[in-house]
């Protein structure tokens, strides 16, 4: 950290923490106090609630875990060093490169999902220098002592950064492979948890560097946690240290090698030397996720592990006035190890509800829902239909699948509502019989996401218990499908969010078809479930004319239709003609062929990859 401007943002840093550890010495609990109290009652001093959630955190076969929090007992199950092993692998040392292509100094930073690095604000501070900087991993020592080989991935800021100055984090995504091959996945990830409690006052962290850019090092429990900033004011965590200060941006993770906070700054004593180290709580880099919309804070938390994501739309200043307030998302800690479901709803929930509604655009604009020639395969309810209604959306399901064959959902932008996500469980559908539904028996212990097919936030939308129903008919296991993990959503993602804003904004209606294709080559789980790679989407509104419109999307391999190589690839977003869609999946999408401006050209094959929103042609 010999470079000057390097230099000053540490100092910048530093000066904030020393500030922040001054007022905390200055309160009712003094640092002193703080760590007297934590060494002789240990937990006590901590808030019920943190205490809850970190009894919580502790693997039930470590019956000494709370012993070692107390300070009672200091012996560790030997798997203790291999999982550390497997976290310190994920831990990086940062090159940050000037204007020039000259090195300017170094920080830590982590893997903490797929292809994705946290560290500091003040290691990383724009995607101009992300692009010019770079990671290398296992810059160390092996066990005779000797430098290992070092591996060195570029970041790619063009596809994430978010950053936060105040908290001084930045997250950044880095390139899959390295020049000469090699896997960024074989360094695996370090776990960022959102839920507070991960490390009680007197609990002892370690922090895993590379000091002054140096060889990896870990102080192994070699500190312990002395304070919590109030958590509105930064929430930051301070934590006792040696003389030496540790380098920015390394992680702070407690006995479960879960990272507890981003260290980003020492905090430097009145006559030389360090009193304190100071991080940022990793709840607080959550809040601000939740709290602080964009594309990109989605996708940081998507790619995060062991998190199930659920965000909604952003309001701009103008839009903050609205009846509905800023919009947030919640996030839950993923469970994918084969939950009991919740009890289905009573059939007579539906009694009086008109699911899709195919006047919802006018009466001039019907607009009737697709169906395939051939109904056979289609499965009938308790009613005697095809069709499953449900509020503002229908379903129709595939017997031979137990998939949806199509979704269609009706959304209002002039009275949507902001229905804030519960700890919601999917629910089998008691209209159908359970063995026409693939059920959590899929999803148990696998990488095997449940991919609304019907986004959440779409149908919520009229009174509040209107829009709350629409959001719990979502969680039906009608309304998904089984979406392996590694599956590129981005783009797709993406397009799900400007078609929604779109409607919000411009208080106009639309209808939404979505789906999946169905093909004969596609894989087989478990020896039961065939699991569909494609999906395709219809949106339909009247244009600033009047005049219906039509715009079709798919989801595919870069080389499209013809191979389908393997189960799950390199998967891109396309705008197609709706009549390709008809095409692929024998849905009969009438006037919408064409009302779709594509279907109308003349020449070419229609297809535009999405990678902004001009590609996206709807309204």
């Amino acid at each position: 950290m010999g470079n000057f401007e390097f230099q000053e943002r540490l100092n910048h840093v530093q000066e904030q923490a020393r500030q922040r550890y001054r007022d905390m010495r200055e309160s009712e609990d003094s640092v002193e106090s703080l760590r007297a109290t934590a060494l002789n009652v240990g937990i006590r001093v901590d808030t019920e609630s943190r205490k809850a959630n970190r009894r919580r955190m502790l693997p039930t076969e470590d019956g000494l875990a709370l012993e070692r929090i107390l300070g009672r007992n200091n012996l560790f199950h030997a798997n203790y060093f291999a999982i550390g092993v497997q976290a310190i692998r994920a831990v990086t040392r940062v090159h940050v490169i000037n204007e020039q292509g000259q090195p300017i100094g170094f920080g830590t930073g982590s893997l903490v999902g797929d292809g994705i690095l946290v560290t500091n604000n003040h290691v990383l501070q724009s995607v101009a220098e992300a692009r010019r900087s770079f990671v290398e991993f296992d810059f160390e020592y092996d066990e005779l002592y000797r430098p290992k080989r070092t591996y060195h991935f570029a970041l790619d800021p063009d596809a994430i950064f978010v950053t936060d100055r105040k908290l001084d984090f930045t997250f950044v995504a880095v390139r899959a492979t390295e020049a000469n091959g090699q896997p960024l996945s074989q360094f695996g990830y370090i776990r960022m948890i959102e839920d507070t409690g991960k490390a009680l006052i007197g609990e002892p962290v370690t922090i895993v560097q590379h000091p002054k850019g140096g060889l990896k090092q870990v102080a192994l429990r070699d500190s312990k946690v002395i304070g919590l900033a109030p958590f509105e004011d930064g929430g930051f965590l301070h934590y006792t240290t040696d003389t030496e200060p540790g380098s920015s941006g390394s992680p702070v993770v407690n006995d479960q090698w879960q990272m507890v906070a981003l260290h980003h700054a020492g905090v430097p004593g009145a006559t030389g030397g360090w009193v304190a180290n100071e991080g940022t709580r990793v709840s607080k880099i959550f809040e601000h996720l939740r709290e602080t919309y964009s594309i990109e804070t989605r996708e940081v938390i998507r790619r995060l592990k062991d998190v199930d994501v659920d965000i909604a739309l952003p309001l701009d200043r103008e839009h903050r006035g609205r009846s509905r307030g800023a919009a947030k998302r919640s996030t839950t800690v993923r469970v994918n190890d084969g939950e009991a479901e919740e009890e289905s709803f009573r059939i007579d929930r539906w009694r009086d509800v008109t699911g899709y509604k195919k006047d919802f655009l006018g009466a001039e604009a019907m607009v009737p829902m697709p169906l395939p020639a051939d109904m056979t395969d289609l499965s009938v309810g308790s009613g005697g239909e095809h069709e499953l209604k449900y509020h503002h959306f229908s379903v129709v399901m595939s017997r031979m699948r137990r998939l949806a064959y199509l979704t269609a959902v009706n959304v209002d932008g002039a009275s949507l509502v902001d229905v804030r996500r519960r700890n919601t469980r999917w629910r089998l559908d008691p209209r159908l019989p359970g063995n026409l539904q693939i059920d959590n028996r899929c999803y148990k212990r696998n990488d095997l996401d449940r991919g609304h097919l019907v986004r959440r936030l779409t149908p919520v939308w009229g009174t509040d218990a209107e829009a709350r129903r629409a959001e719990e008919d979502t969680f039906h296991y009608t309304n998904c499908v089984p979406q392996h993990k590694d599956l590129n959503q981005r783009s797709w993602l993406d397009l799900e969010d400007y078609i929604l804003e779109r409607v919000d904004w411009g208080n106009i209606r639309a209808s939404i078809f979505t789906g999946p294709v169905f093909r004969p080559d596609d894989m087989i789980y478990r020896n039961e479930y065939q699991i569909p790679a494609e999906y395709w989407k219809v949106a339909v509104a009247l244009d600033a004319r009047g005049r219906l419109t039509a715009a079709g999307y798919l989801q595919t391999q870069k080389r499209l239709i013809a191979n389908l190589e393997a189960a799950f690839g390199d998967y891109k977003t396309y705008r197609v003609p709706v009549s390709l869609i008809a095409e692929l999946t024998d849905l009969d999408f009438g006037t919408l062929v064409a009302a779709d401006p594509r279907s109308r050209q003349e020449g070419g094959d229609g297809f535009t990859e999405i990678k902004g929103s001009e590609d996206i042609d709807f309204l």
